[in-house]
């Protein structure tokens, strides 16, 4: 009989962290060590350095089996670690590995000598098996969180995706206990396979993304509705009722970017053909655009001087991080003309964008010309049209993602645009 393994979590950012308060969730005792006493100071007072629905509470239910240490001693009574650090990437979704192996040496030095060490931060393929380290006590894990729904993910998973070093040996008895307390699928496989597994996934979202895009845009300029046409593709058993067709402005977040750039280099260095990542990037990076070239159209002479109301900064909503988010592209674009910004998370550097943020989104929309939604946070669905439609001093609202309903705003003066409708 095993008993209930105890598990340590090495980088307490958003996947470590989410990750060890889900393992709490199920019952077990967890370590979550960071090097930064700041920031274990914080997490020991409650403060989160990440933002996601129902985590503070979780950890608050749970509190008395967490433990947040930057002792790498309190490592060695684990019985499984998991390095989950973020993969921090540059601009264009190049991974930054080398805090990664710094994190393995010290669970390399710390761990006693039985303990299963598991990857789960994203890395390329070939990253698991290069590393020095018993193969039979070290897994690939594949995370699949979604910023925004990271905690149920976390606890409710789809599956596990894990890769051995020989996937025709079975996994260590601890750590198929503590995967199989999630009640979901265990997919065994090679690290070469798991690692691209990750990669594969996102791609196929990215595809998804992408093809939606491209067809929304089409909609635009021929005069059909997307909207009307997603039921039937629904209603296809090839692609599905759970398939990603809602319109948006590229993608962002730098976690999509990184597995696009990650199979361009794969593709670099074994020849294989994977030019279709080029094309994805070149509608993403299209679409971050659309907003600014909305307003410069429907004002081609006098665009600079409208005032520009900005409503979420996040790329997503129920998440702070703003990497590759297509509101800072448009707070960029129309740098110099008159903007107020709003977010309910997001608080962002006024002098360096010259831009104003206000409190509330209706004090940012007051004597706006231009009211843009960038981030579909459901706090933004509670807008009255018709109080937006007082405050403003123009008329055009664009809502690229369908926050405000369509015809609560037809019963106004506004202008209203969206993704996958005709522009008028």
């Amino acid at each position: 009989m095993i008993g209930l393994a105890r598990i340590g979590f090495v980088g307490m950012t958003h996947l470590g962290l989410v990750s060890a308060i889900a393992a709490a969730t199920k019952g077990r005792n967890v370590v979550c060590f960071d090097q930064s006493e700041t920031l274990i100071d914080d997490l020991v007072a409650g403060r989160f350095p990440v933002s996601e629905p129902g985590l503070e509470n979780a950890a608050a239910e749970h509190r008395a089996q967490i433990f947040f240490t930057s002792d790498l001693r309190s490592l060695e009574s684990c019985d499984i670690v998991y390095l989950s650090a973020d993969v921090p990437t540059d601009s264009a979704g190049n991974s930054d590995l080398n805090p990664i192996l710094d994190h393995f040496r010290l669970i390399k030095r710390s761990v006693n000598q039985s303990a299963i060490v598991v990857i789960l931060c994203q890395v390329p393929p070939g990253f698991t098996r290069s590393l020095e380290f018993d193969k039979s006590r070290l897994i690939y894990q594949v995370e699949t969180l979604v910023f925004g729904r990271a905690l149920e993910r976390a606890t409710s998973p789809e599956r596990f995706i894990v890769g051995s070093s020989d996937s025709n040996q079975p996994l260590p008895d601890t750590l198929l206990e503590f995967l199989d307390s999630f009640g979901c699928p265990v997919l065994h496989m090679s690290y070469e396979s798991a690692e691209l597994t990750k990669i594969a996934i996102n791609l196929f979202l990215i595809s998804s993304i992408s093809t939606t895009n491209m067809l929304s845009d089409v909609c635009e300029r021929i005069g059909a509705t997307w909207a009307d046409i997603i039921p039937a593709l629904r209603l296809d058993a090839r692609i599905g009722p759970h398939a990603y067709l809602t319109p948006g402005l590229g993608i962002g977040g730098g976690n999509l970017e990184r597995d696009v750039t990650t199979i361009r280099h794969i593709g670099e260095h074994t020849g294989a053909a994977v030019n279709l990542a080029d094309i994805w990037m070149t509608n993403s990076n299209n679409r971050k655009t659309w907003v600014t070239q909305v307003i410069k159209n429907m004002f081609p002479t006098d665009w600079t001087e409208k005032h520009v109301c900005v409503l979420g900064l996040a790329y997503k909503e129920n998440t702070a991080s703003t990497k590759n988010s297509p509101a800072l592209e448009l707070l960029r674009a129309f740098k110099g003309a008159k903007i107020t910004v709003h977010d309910p998370v997001v608080l962002i550097d006024q002098d360096e964008y010259d831009v104003r943020q206000a409190s509330t989104a209706l004090e940012a929309a007051s004597g706006a010309d231009v009211v843009a939604i960038m981030t579909p946070w459901p706090q933004y669905q509670e807008l009255n049209s018709e109080m937006l439609e007082d405050v403003m001093s123009g008329t055009l609202l664009i809502d690229p993602f369908g926050v405000m309903s369509s015809s609560d705003v037809a019963r106004t003066s506004l202008k209203y645009i969206t993704l996958g409708c005709a522009l008028n």
